[in-house]
């Protein structure tokens, strides 16, 4: 019988694992030094030139063996990081993400891996996604471990949030949208991220804010931006230099049913170059409003709410 993921012990605690792993190494400093993080634990690392480009990083297992690779086909400095910021700091959340598999006891496991990633075992895909997930978690924790971040995040100004995050990006070695990703999951409202393919078309990034396990909306492949919406003024309007709204009405960005009715916002959203636009949104309730939360942070008995 397929092992089932839902039926057995594979849902770890990434975020712990990554500030016991650095509490017990003596490496709660900013820049994380990952390369000694794997020295002090032995996990094997090596610095080649991979055929993927794609990939900054890998991990190779050979039983319980496990080899930690970071590509170094555009490095160009002895240690096999590469001198270019965005590239190196790449490797780094790539090397930060293996570590976690080396890390996560399911994640190393062998025999677990083998039967969970089995072609025959209709669950394998469902897992490998989670699997992944979770080494993502481990690496931003790592990179930014939530004792040095709460001491750089009582001086952050959520009214100049772009070169905030790119001062942490500095200060942590990630690259901007890497900041900006693990900074909004501590906004204390609503967080959306925004990107845009090669066609202009919106698209939005998943991110969840500290009270919300999912937040906000979900633009569908295709969909446009809000009209209205202060991101929407600000991707059709190069000249606009507004960076905030208040008192908007909901169905701007929840549409006209009944839901909507009781909400007024404020949004905030920064164009950030090739990256997009950032948009924040700050619920507010009217009082008579007679909506009921679900547990999960978005609204039940509504279709078209996407929590």
């Amino acid at each position: 019988m397929p092992l089932n993921p839902d039926f057995i012990n594979v849902a770890e605690l990434p975020r712990q694992a990554a500030l016991k792993l650095l509490e017990e190494c003596d490496a709660l400093s900013a820049p994380v030094d990952l390369v000694s993080l794997c020295q002090k634990n032995d996990w094997p690392l090596f610095f080649e030139a991979l055929d993927n480009e794609k990939s900054a990083a890998t991990t190779l297992m050979d039983g319980d063996y496990i080899r930690i690779v970071v590509n170094t086909k555009y490095s160009d400095n002895a240690d096999g990081f590469s001198s270019d910021p965005s590239l190196r700091r790449r490797q780094r959340f790539s090397l930060a993400h293996e570590i976690g598999h080396a890390c996560l006891n399911s994640h190393r496991d062998y025999g677990l891996q083998k039967l969970l990633t089995d072609a025959d075992n209709p669950h394998r895909g469902r897992y490998k996604l989670l699997r992944e997930a979770q080494a993502n978690e481990f690496a931003a924790e790592l990179l930014f471990p939530q004792p040095l971040l709460d001491a750089k995040m009582k001086q952050f100004r959520w009214d100049d949030v772009i070169n905030g995050a790119a001062e942490i990006g500095e200060t942590f070695d990630v690259s901007l949208t890497v900041a900006l990703k693990r900074i909004t999951k501590m906004a204390q409202f609503a967080a959306l991220m925004f990107s845009f393919d090669s066609n202009g078309t919106a698209q939005q990034r998943a991110v969840t804010s500290k009270y919300f396990s999912d937040t906000g909306l979900s633009l569908p492949s295709g969909a446009s931006l809000p009209n209205g919406s202060l991101v929407g003024k600000l991707a059709g309007d190069p000249s606009c230099r507004v960076s905030t709204m208040r008192n908007m009405n909901a169905s701007i960005w929840f549409g006209s049913g009944p839901k909507a009715q009781g909400f007024k916002l404020q949004e905030w959203a920064y164009r950030i170059g090739t990256y997009g636009y950032l948009s924040f949104l700050a619920i507010n309730e009217d009082e008579d409003w007679s909506g009921t939360r679900s547990t999960r942070g978005g609204y039940d008995d509504d279709d078209d709410w996407v929590s």
